[in-house]
């Protein structure tokens, strides 16, 4: 937590009006980013290979259970040094974009 203050509080704009987060995720079969959108709390996981016929399930299963691990730390930040925050964690969607129809390897 501290280190997240350390980086949010030499912000040189309103944390608050922020609408996205990102994060970049590196996987032990490829990367993958996940977005939240602050407007229409939506979650986007964005990665390449969940669009393959084989492995998909698994990947969307690993998915899902790092960003709820992720986006119930980001709230617990959100909420503990910005009591004005604009949106609550709950209810979230969770969209999983075909990002390219190209097969992609390691």
């Amino acid at each position: 937590m501290k280190a997240v203050q350390l980086q949010l509080s030499e912000a040189h704009h309103v944390i608050t009006a922020c609408q996205t987060f990102y994060t970049p995720v590196i996987l032990d079969h490829g990367w993958a980013a996940y977005m939240w959108d602050m407007i229409r709390k939506e979650i986007h996981i964005l990665d390449p290979l969940c669009s393959q016929v084989v492995g998909a399930e698994k990947r969307h299963a690993t998915h899902e259970e790092a960003v709820s691990q992720i986006h119930e730390a980001l709230f617990s930040c959100l909420n503990e040094y910005w009591a004005k925050w604009h949106c609550t964690s709950d209810r979230w969607k969770r969209k999983f974009p075909r990002i390219t129809c190209d097969v992609f390897t390691r």
